[in-house]
């Protein structure tokens, strides 16, 4: 599970998802922006420290997920989710 990633301590997370157009293709759009939705919370819960937890306390540590679309393929689905998208310029 991404919220317990204490068996891997590291300083920072980077989740990179190649082919992301194709996640969940066949499923509803429903399906991909409650996983889109998931990653968010899955950063914010990582975001904040955890103290006074009986030895499952941390720092804050920076969680990043990123989506890797190809650029060449017509607009799809991930471009009509309300969700926060970076592209290069």
């Amino acid at each position: 599970m991404l919220s317990d990633l204490s068996w891997i301590p590291k300083p920072s997370y980077l989740i990179l998802i190649g082919d992301a157009d194709d996640i969940l293709s066949l499923e509803p759009d429903q399906a991909l922006q409650g996983f889109l939705e998931l990653l968010t919370d899955i950063g914010e819960e990582w975001s904040n420290p955890v103290e006074g937890s009986d030895g499952w306390d941390r720092p804050c540590v920076p969680f990043h997920a990123v989506l890797e679309v190809n650029s060449r393929k017509p607009v799809g689905r991930l471009d009509r989710l309300p969700v926060a998208v970076s592209r290069p310029s």
